[in-house]
């Protein structure tokens, strides 16, 4: 066709689709505009209408964005057999749509839709309303479609629950390990604890293990090895564990954490989407720089270093349950002072306004001494926004414990737990718990009944205390009466934190030992001094008092006073003084630190100074060195203090979690049940200057189910394999961003996944340094080409910059060839991967030889999404103009 005849053709062509969109507009015609544009249209544009298969985004109006192949054109959309329609019906639930909702759109997408013509400007931003289900706008170029679902399609109930797929498809085993060790002056004790969890396909097995060592006497524990089973709405829990009472609302009645073996199935929120955590803190005060030792009961759960001052722990560090812990701050091996904290660690609340939770189960119960077979079923119901409340029956043979709980959100600020139990021996629990912003007021009593022998039938063992059978009272919360009052708050006060904590205890035993009675008072206040430095100021007092059968001299109060001042001489050295002054003596410490910076995860320190305590004479010196590695693979930590009076004191942690997963084996520091593995399958050259500074590939982003808002974080190649921890049970969106960096992805762009205990997700990208090409075309005819194709392996992508003017994105892999219509404009070569950035001025195009014009000029992507070159025509490389 002569090139006039073909320049008239196009005009009508483009007139009628004009004038064709302008009928669909006013309704007069059914049929799609890309329907009569590949009917009315010369070759040129047909080939621009030809559906492709392409990763394509799918962007929903709340801008949440999945990533599948689809087959798409200049402006249409399909699915086709590649497309991840298990996981787009996911993503549409997750957001909102109904499963009616969803699944109309999905057979829409099938069939395959039209953009809606109405999108006027930037396909990206035009605004669009749909008249009937879903109208969609395809933006080709850029390989995005988004869908605008009308209002019907969405979910209707308020507060409706969804459930993510129960099946684990990214099973791992993780183990984690941490070692203790110290020696004291001769006395050398070690503490190991180590937590395996196993994923399986459905569900997962936890083990935890502890053991410790005296001096040589030794003694191990198995706290936890229990199977649990997630599947939408409830859970099955089986094995030996203390945490069957702590997996939902029904926690409201959890009195104590026994140690339990047995089966229990239980309504379960674990895979519901949305879900959130509240976490509350335990405040301490450290006189000078330390550790803090974390005891519950005889086993130390961890120990961690603390700066002098206000300090606190999270209760997502600590185990779910009601319990006691014993802080004991430490100095070389002078313990400086322990502090009671009782924890009351349930789930917060989350169950939905006029649902129920429930739990049922049969385990045996056991203490110190007993072993007890008990039946108990509890539930918990939500009537409305501010108020829980819960009941619950435990059965023992010919015994009982009938129980009454709730929680009451007072105001926004203000929130009341309470919870009681009656035994049929007539024994009395209560405990109560008030917040309000940062007060925490908690107060647990227990009254014991008859423990005679109208209990002993119920169970099979003796107590060695007494001779006699023990009862259900005894078993779950002991023979000793006792309250336990705490409250604590934190507030600020001008630049400085106050923290206070106010300790009653109450306890008549049953034996002959009596009852004592005993009030603690701790107070701490930290504040911003003079020349950059720190003061802190604690003040603890307390009496302690037996009531009965002991002689009143030994009530005994204690009280101290600590000043602490911490001053900076530069960024690496600083002076610490700490004065400390208590009934029984006086002490005196100062001394300076030099801070050691090795690299990125080494660091040490050297402390010396001395000490003075009334009535010891002479002052005594102190050296301590100190070394701390945190890397990717592990932690560890050491340090060594000599005296020259007291015993020396070495003290060192070793702290690594192992992943086993289909990906491989891999070492981490990070402490987590779940991991999302990112790992380059290519491997790039590195030039020197990409040694000196690594060059980042991209930006990684991380969003999870419960979350509004996305985490970033930069992602550099020569990095290998990461691990990153993700919290349990949370559905998440990776995605991996490469636009505008050296780096196109051929692999993967983005996944989406459940954080399974036992679960590693993966996200694996291929990059590939891009090169790119500028230049200027023209036809044979001298005019502008209009539009440019690139085929070959090398082949990423053509932009438009203005009439003739193109950008090709090479991936330097592979040769390439330039198209534009039916001419040949580069015929195939490699990319020049000397230089970024190619500049061509001008480039002339000619026509293909006539017996090369019917073959298929269009690349499609491989099994692999990697473009593969269809035909090679034998047309010699046409030089650029230069």
């Amino acid at each position: 066709m002569a090139a006039p005849q073909k320049s008239l053709l196009v005009l009508l062509c483009l007139a009628a689709m004009t004038s064709h969109a302008a009928e669909m507009e006013n309704g007069q015609d059914a049929d799609t505009y890309a329907n009569t544009v590949s009917k009315m249209a010369p070759d040129d544009f047909r080939l621009l209408l030809t559906l492709t298969s392409k990763p394509t985004e799918f962007i929903l109006p709340n801008e949440n964005t999945f990533l599948t192949e689809a087959d798409l054109g200049h402006a249409q959309v399909t699915l086709n057999t590649d497309s991840d329609r298990a996981s787009i019906l996911d993503f549409l639930l997750e957001n909102g749509l109904s499963r009616d909702g969803a699944d109309t759109i999905l057979g829409l997408l099938d069939a395959g839709m039209s953009s809606d013509t109405r999108c006027r400007g930037d396909r990206q931003f035009c605004q669009v309303t749909p008249d009937n289900q879903l109208s969609v706008v395809v933006d080709a170029p850029r390989e995005k479609v988004r869908l605008i679902p009308a209002p019907s399609l969405y979910a209707k109930t308020a507060g409706a629950i969804g459930y993510f797929n129960a099946r684990n498809e990214n099973t791992a085993l993780i183990n984690r390990t941490n070692l203790y060790t110290s020696y004291v002056g001769g006395d050398r004790t070690t503490t190991v604890n180590d937590r395996v969890v196993i994923g399986l396909p459905w569900g997962h097995i936890r083990s935890e293990l502890s053991a410790y060592d005296n001096n040589g006497d030794r003694s191990t524990s198995v706290d936890s090895l229990e199977y649990n089973l997630d599947i939408k709405g409830w859970r099955l829990m089986a094995g030996r564990s203390r945490d069957f009472n702590t997996q939902n609302a029904t926690s409201l009645l959890n009195f104590s954490s026994q140690l339990k073996e047995g089966l229990y199935l239980m309504s379960s929120r674990n895979l519901m989407r949305g879900q959130s955590s509240n976490y509350q803190r335990a405040y301490f005060y450290m006189p000078q720089r330390g550790m803090v030792e974390v005891w519950r009961g005889t086993q130390m759960l961890f120990s961690q270093p603390a700066d002098a001052g206000q300090q606190f722990l999270t209760y997502d560090q600590l185990p779910s349950g009601v319990y006691s812990l014993t802080l004991k701050m430490k100095t070389d091996n002078n313990v400086l002072t322990e502090q009671q904290v009782s924890i009351v660690n349930n789930p917060s609340v989350t169950l939905p306004i006029g649902k129920a939770d429930w739990s049922f189960g049969m385990a045996d119960m056991r203490n110190d001494t007993t072993r007890l077979t008990v039946a108990e079923i509890n539930m918990a119901v939500r009537p409305s926004g501010a108020l829980v409340l819960a009941a619950g029956i435990n059965a023992a043979q010919d015994e009982q414990m009938y129980s009454l709980g709730g929680s009451w959100t007072v105001t926004d600020d203000v929130q009341m737990d309470m919870a009681f139990g009656r035994f049929s021996d007539q024994s009395f629990y209560w405990q109560n718990t008030v917040s309000w912003q940062s007060i925490y007021l908690t107060w647990q009593s227990f009254r014991p009944g008859n423990t005679g022998a109208s209990a002993s039938v119920i169970s099979p063992e003796q107590s060695p205390r007494t001779g006699r059978k023990a009862p259900l009272s005894e078993v779950m919360l002991g023979r000793d009466d006792y309250d336990v009052v705490t409250l604590t708050l934190n507030y600020p006060i001008m630049e400085a934190t106050g923290y206070t904590s106010l300790n009653y205890n109450y306890r008549a035993t049953s034996e002959t030992e009596g009852a004592f009675r005993g009030f603690n008072l701790t107070s701490g206040l930290t504040t911003p001094f003079i020349m950059g430095s720190t003061v802190g100021l604690s003040v603890s007092a307390g009496r302690n008092q037996m009531l009965a059968n002991n002689p009143s001299g030994n009530d005994r109060d204690d009280y101290s006073v600590s000043l602490n001042w911490s001053v900076p001489l530069d960024e690496k050295r600083q002076v610490m003084n700490n004065l400390q002054y208590s009934k029984n003596d006086t002490m005196l410490t100062s001394t300076v630190r030099q801070q050691f910076t090795h690299s990125d995860s080494l660091t040490s320190s050297l402390e010396a100074g001395g000490r003075w305590r009334s009535g010891d004479g002479l002052p005594e010196a102190t050296i301590t060195g100190s070394v701390n590695h945190n890397g990717e693979q592990f932690t560890a930590s050491g340090s060594g203090t000599l005296n020259t009076k007291e015993g020396n004191v070495l003290f060192a942690s070793l702290g690594g979690s192992q992943v086993i997963s289909r990906q491989g084996v891999f070492l981490t520091a990070s402490d987590s049940e779940s991991f999302l593995l990112v790992r380059n399958r290519t491997e790039i050259p590195t030039t020197q200057t990409d040694a000196d500074a690594p060059q980042v590939a991209g930006q990684l982003t991380l969003k999870n189910s419960s979350s509004k808002f996305s985490s970033a974080q930069s992602y550099r190649p020569e990095s290998g394999a990461t691990l990153t921890p993700l919290e349990r049970y949370r559905g998440w969106n990776v995605k991996l961003h490469t636009a505008n960096t050296e780096f196109y992805n051929a692999g993967d762009k983005e996944i989406r996944g459940f954080s399974f205990p036992g679960t590693v997700v993966a996200i694996e990208p291929q990059l590939e340094k891009e090169y790119q090409l500028i230049g200027a075309f023209y036809l044979p005819s001298g005019t502008p080409a209009d539009n440019l194709r690139c085929e070959g392996k090398s082949c990423l992508q053509v932009d438009k910059l203005d009439e003739g003017l193109f950008k090709v994105r090479l991936s330097g892999r592979d040769g390439f060839r330039l198209l534009s219509g039916n001419t040949l404009c580069l015929n195939e070569q490699l990319p020049d991967t000397s230089t970024r950035l190619t500049r061509l001025p001008g480039v002339r195009c000619q026509a293909i030889p006539k017996n090369e014009s019917q073959l298929e000029l269009t690349a499609r992507p491989d099994h692999e999404g990697k473009l593969t070159r269809i035909s090679r025509p034998e047309t010699p490389l046409l030089q650029p103009e230069r």
